[in-house]
């Protein structure tokens, strides 16, 4: 997390004092600055708080916004594999699923992709 007090870029709005690539804290799903948001956690007193098929359509919403903007680089961080409490395999194979329809854009997290070669899958 970095302290946000500029714009990343010209003309680029900051909504918030503290943010990572452009997306504030209290800001958890959806595009904004240079980020992208997936809700993996709704409730921090308790792991896997956020359903596996609610992260599924989210990861959906991501993949058809990338397909929509080939221009943006995406780092797909392990998301829901930590403090979310869901294992590697969980999440991967949410993304696994959607593995054709995912763009070139959308780089996963070296386990994700490890998880696909397990699976002979690439």
């Amino acid at each position: 997390m970095v302290n946000r007090r500029q714009p990343w870029q010209p003309g680029e709005e900051v909504i918030g004092k503290w943010a990572i690539y452009g997306r504030p804290r209290g800001y958890q799903e959806g595009h904004a600055g240079a980020s992208y948001a997936i809700e993996t956690k709704t409730d921090w007193r308790r792991k896997q708080s956020t359903p596996l098929s609610v992260i599924r359509v989210q990861i959906e919403e991501l993949v058809t916004w990338a397909n929509q903007h080939l221009d943006r680089r995406l780092l797909c961080t392990a998301i829901g594999c930590g403090k979310a409490g869901y294992s590697t395999e969980a999440i991967a194979s949410l993304w696994l699923e959607l593995e054709p329809e995912i763009p070139p854009n959308i780089l996963l997290a070296p386990c994700w992709r490890d998880y696909f070669k397990q699976q002979g899958s690439v």
